[in-house]
Parts: C-alpha cells; structure tokens; sequence
C-alpha cells in the first residue's frame, strides 16, 4: 500500500497516444499481487488460529484482508474520485493523452490492480465457504466486479466510474469492524449498536445515493460520448461494462433493503424488552 502511494504522490505516468481499444492488462503485476493476498491470507490464518473465539479462528483471516483491501480503495476512491469530478466529461470518459488529466484515468488503472487481486483471492474462497458462511450473492458480486474491473482496465474507459467503485468499498470498513465487535462477545455493547448506525448510513451514502448518482451520469452523458468520434469506442464492452455496473447497482439495493430489515426486527426486539424490563421492576418494588 505504501508504495501504491508513493508512486501515485512522486511520479507522473508517461504520456501516450491512442484510441480507445483493448490495450489489456498487466497479468504479471495482478499475478503478484494476488499471490501476495494469498500469503497475507494465509498468515492471517495462523495468526487467528490462536485464538479463543470461535469465529475468529474460522473467518478472521478473510476479515482482516477485507479490512486492508477496504482502507486502501477508500484511500485510492476518495484522492482519485475527488480529481476526477473537477475535471470535464470528456476527461471522465476515458484516457486521451492530449488532455493534460490523462493521468488520473491511468492512476486508477494502477489503483485498481490490488483490488482486482484482492476480489481474484476472495472469490476462490468462496468455493470452500459456501454455503454454510458465504451465499450466491456473494458470488454475484464477486464475479460481477471482477468482470467489470477487467473491462475496464481492458479499455482504460470511464476512469471516474472506477473511481467512485473503489470509493464505494468504505461501506466495507464499519461492517468489518461490526463482525470483529460480535465475534469478540460484544453484540450487546453500544459500540455495536453505533457501529451499525455508522454502516447503514455508509452504505446508504456511498452504494445507494452515490451509486446511482454515478450510474445516472455513467448511462446519460459518458455512454454516448464514449460511443462518438472521437473516442469511438467498441460497443460490446461498453454495453457490457455499464450493464454489470447497473446490476451491481441493483445488488446494493437488495443489501440496502436486507439491512433495513434487519435494523426494524432490532428495533422491535428492543421495544419488546422495555415492557419486561418495566414489568419486573414493578414486581420487585
């Protein structure tokens, strides 16, 4: 992560021409870095494996890689959505080298790169954990967004939809920290009940509001200007980009619409439990 930053902060990506095609992707650096989540995982594990909690011992791996990957597209989201929305359509839309902001559409490529590893790691995970710990709709996700990341670094298009998809893995942070609360024999603190506040208006804010604002902007202005000279870009991949785009869009309103139930059948728990609270004080005055 470090030397994500430091590259990011001391040099400048060369200058480059060309149109939008398929320039592909580095399989070595993805290679490497997926390797290094496999071993970062693997230490994890033997770490957690000593233990006194169950849960930790079976899943703290997984959620400590979670953690780090989630600080670092948040980092990465955050610097690079915020350069992105200053500059025109036109720089959002895909790498040009004659624009002088090329260089933040070839930063994200370069953000994107531990995300995918990270995503390529997780998901082979999956395979032994489901579905006892993990359902379809975490295969849904990970499949879909390693489709779209591939696209995208494929064609180096739409650079500030990337962005704000790195942004949106902050949601990740307090519901991380909400899992290590419970399985630490915390699930009846305050701080559980704060940190699912702060989660809920997480993911409200970042995979609802800021989502479909960004998908709106994605399907409206940057999908035709994507399709016309000068960019002219290939429609297959853009179709199929923005389509899996969408999809996960309507993913996060399912995980939106699951945590609202979960926060109402909490707070029925809650009123029910006041009444035998009151009802044993009075019995024992």
């Amino acid at each position: 992560m470090f030397f994500f930053f430091c590259f990011f902060f001391f040099n400048h990506p060369p200058p480059f021409t060309r149109a939008i095609e398929s320039v592909g992707f580095d399989t070595k650096l993805w290679f490497v870095l997926f390797v290094g989540w496999e071993l970062a995982y693997q230490s994890a594990r033997a770490l957690c494996s000593r233990s006194a909690h169950p849960a930790i011992r079976g899943n703290g791996a997984t959620y400590v890689c979670s953690m780090v990957n989630a600080t670092w597209c948040a980092l990465a989201g955050s610097y690079l959505t915020l350069e992105l929305a200053r500059m025109p359509d036109e720089s959002m839309a895909g790498v040009d080298p004659s624009d002088p902001n090329s260089w933040a559409g070839v930063w994200v490529k370069l953000a994107a790169y531990p995300f995918l590893a990270w995503l390529s790691m997780d998901f082979m995970h999956c395979f032994h954990k489901y579905p006892h710990i993990v359902g379809l709709d975490a295969f849904a996700h990970h499949g879909g967004f390693i489709l779209l990341t591939l696209l995208q670094m494929s064609y180096e298009m739409v650079p500030i939809v990337a962005a704000w998809l790195l942004l949106s893995e902050i949601s990740t942070l307090p519901l991380n920290v909400r899992w290590f609360l419970i399985s630490f024999g915390r699930g009846d603190s305050r701080a559980l009940f704060w940190m699912n506040m702060v989660f809920a208006a997480c993911f409200f804010f970042v995979r609802v509001l800021l989502y479909w604002a960004g998908v709106a902007h994605m399907l409206l202005y940057l999908r035709p200007m994507l399709l016309a000279a000068p960019f002219l870009a290939p429609p297959g991949p853009v179709y199929t980009f923005m389509g899996a785009v969408t999809a996960a869009g309507f993913l996060n309103l399912w995980w939106m619409h699951k945590i609202v139930l979960m926060a109402s059948k909490a707070g029925a728990k809650k009123e029910t439990k006041r009444p035998e609270r009151r009802s044993a004080r009075k019995k024992a005055s």
